[in-house]
């Protein structure tokens, strides 16, 4: 007869019941890594957009005025960085997050592919604040 001791744990080593397994795939993104990284792709591509709006429509380049085409794109780029300075960077990062946010959110049930679409969602957050100055002379007047 053999002795049974339940006691005595299974004949499994005790390091292999606590590996994590390998079949589980990537981990999903926090809500919040999901906002900083949406905050920090619409700061970043607000340059080469703004520099694609004055391309295609027209943006405000400070002490010059509004300037499109060919000619206005590195311009524009200059003016990015220096409405920045003067607190568009925070409407970038609050875009951006929002934007983040509303990736997570799509892929809440949907596995993979988070990162991908925070970082789709953090470029198009950048054009609402872009366009905004580019037609801001629209809504408030010549200034």
């Amino acid at each position: 007869m053999t002795e049974s001791n339940p006691y005595h744990p299974p004949s499994v080593a005790p390091e292999s019941r606590h590996e994590p397994s390998s079949e589980a795939g990537p981990r999903r993104p926090s809500v919040w890594r999901c906002m900083l990284l949406g905050a920090m792709v619409a700061v970043f591509a607000s340059f080469p957009s703004a520099g694609f709006v004055a391309l295609v429509f027209r943006f405000p380049i400070p002490f010059v005025g509004y300037q499109s085409g060919v000619e206005a794109f590195l311009p524009a780029l200059l003016a990015a960085f220096f409405y920045g300075i003067v607190g568009g960077v925070v409407v970038q990062a609050v875009a951006g997050s929002l934007g983040g946010v509303a990736a997570y959110m799509w892929t809440r049930k949907a596995e993979g592919r988070t990162t991908a679409k925070v970082v789709l969602l953090g470029m198009l957050s950048a054009l609402p604040g872009l366009l905004t100055l580019a037609v801001l002379d629209w809504i408030i007047g010549p200034w």
